[in-house]
């Protein structure tokens, strides 16, 4: 396999998942307990990728991570607040 097409493939599905994150977190925005999202991506270190059995680093998507702290409290003036 075109180490360069690899390369540019796995990037570009990085950059997709990072951009699908941020869409997601600017439409809910404005929704009350939204917790973001950010996407987590490592450093893979993969041998004989490289000729020569040398080392290489190329990413991968490590998974999601959400904003877990306490949200600013609204008062809604309804019965449950």
């Amino acid at each position: 396999m075109d180490r360069g097409a690899f390369i540019a493939g796995v990037d570009s599905g990085m950059l997709e998942a990072r951009l699908n994150d941020i869409a997601h977190n600017l439409a809910n925005v404005s929704t009350p307990g939204y917790k973001a999202s950010r996407t987590a991506f490592a450093a893979v270190l993969a041998r004989g990728f490289v000729p020569r059995g040398d080392k290489a680093a190329y990413p991968s998507l490590a998974g999601q991570r959400f904003d877990l702290r306490p949200g600013e409290l609204r008062a809604t003036g309804r019965a449950l607040d």
